[in-house]
């Protein structure tokens, strides 16, 4: 072989290595737009959940809809009550197969403090009635099946199917402005502190106070908790928290890996990945990269201006809800056959998906 041969395969070698290393550090996108298709949840889509069964709950506009993977069930025409419900802030779900829907808060008005509640399986909803409580505000959802409430003066209670019970109560009766939970903790927001709460005993393991307003954001896999600070209507920093990090004040400050004044709502994290979602921008912790969805929506002749909520389901899907309607993006870093291997393939069964596109 001459020198010269032996050089050009020396390039060609190197030149695989260099297209190698790229296409591990790049994103692969697959995209869906729900806005366009007649069966859909409407232009405009506020709420995001996925149930025990994998199913996704869409909420907006047009109403509430369970999607399968195919096909968008309206469970607002299935009862009147629903009809009442024009903008959901938080869902959650109990072992006794219900869902619980909470509006968006208006503190004036006590008829918008109202818990509602969906039975899947049998179709019928009701307003929720507590024996102990009233005015609620708040809503999380623990793994074991328990739903976690919280009210406006600052009662935090407990529901399974067997019993309801008060788990905490905040000594100045501040009213409780979100919570979140992970495997075996509840977090509590009551504005500018965080109270960590045990899962089972519900012993209180913590708590933390900020100099602005904070808020909670779950993660997926939701072993860990997205702290957010704001300043007026800036979003100014962003902590990644697991309940043993925030019991020793040892906080992953995630603001670092957002360049300065990019931080925007709403925030999503995958941590299996280390993907945050801030915006219209994932933001790829791990090998400090970003990609710019809103580029690639406008790529595909698309649009989405304001986003409400995002989601990362249990498959590491991104779902978008907006007032363009409801996006849906596949986003890995390897090969998407080995997503194919989840025992609940349907969500990649979605009509329109035909392609991916790599972002470099």
């Amino acid at each position: 072989m001459s020198c010269k041969t032996k050089l050009l395969l020396l390039f060609y070698v190197l030149s695989l290595f260099r297209l190698t290393g790229q296409n591990e550090s790049s994103l692969l996108i697959r995209s869906f737009n729900f806005e366009n298709n007649s069966n859909s949840a409407g232009e405009m889509v506020e709420g995001i959940f996925q149930d025990n069964d994998g199913f996704m709950w869409i909420t907006g506009n047009a109403g509430i809809f369970r999607f399968d993977g195919y096909d968008f069930v309206d469970y607002t025409k299935q009862d009147s009550t629903f009809s009442l419900l024009t903008r959901v802030e938080k869902m959650a779900e109990s072992d006794d197969g219900r869902l619980w829907f909470i509006p968006y808060r208006i503190m004036s008005d006590t008829s918008h403090q109202k818990v509602y509640r969906l039975d899947k399986y049998k179709r019928t909803t009701e307003i929720y009635q507590s024996d102990i409580a009233s005015r609620f505000t708040a809503l999380g959802n623990c793994k074991q099946g328990r739903v976690i409430l919280g009210t406006a003066d600052g009662k935090v209670l407990c529901f399974s199917s067997a019993e309801e019970q008060i788990v905490y109560e905040d000594k100045k009766n501040r009213a409780v402005k979100d919570i979140e939970t992970t495997d075996d903790h509840i977090w509590i927001n009551f504005g500018n502190e965080i109270v960590l709460l045990d899962g089972f005993s519900f012993e209180k393991l913590s708590a933390r106070t900020w100099e602005e307003e904070v808020g909670l954001t779950p993660v997926a896999p939701n072993d860990c908790i997205i702290i957010s600070a704001t300043k007026g209507n800036l979003l100014r920093d962003i902590y990644l928290a697991s309940p043993r990090g925030f019991m020793n004040d040892s906080l992953i400050y995630l603001t670092d890996y957002v360049p300065s004044g990019e931080l925007r709502f709403p925030l999503a994290y995958n941590s299996d990945e280390d993907l945050l979602f801030s915006g219209l921008t994932v933001y790829d912790i791990r090998n400090n990269k970003d990609y710019s969805l809103r580029d690639y929506i406008n790529s595909k002749n698309d649009n989405i201006q304001i986003p409400y909520q995002a989601l990362f389901d249990n498959q590491g899907n991104l779902w978008i809800a907006g007032n363009t309607g409801l996006k849906f993006f596949y986003l890995s870093k390897s090969e998407f056959t080995t997503a194919l291997t989840d025992s609940k393939p349907y969500l990649y069964s979605m009509r329109g998906l035909t392609e991916y596109d790599s972002l470099l």
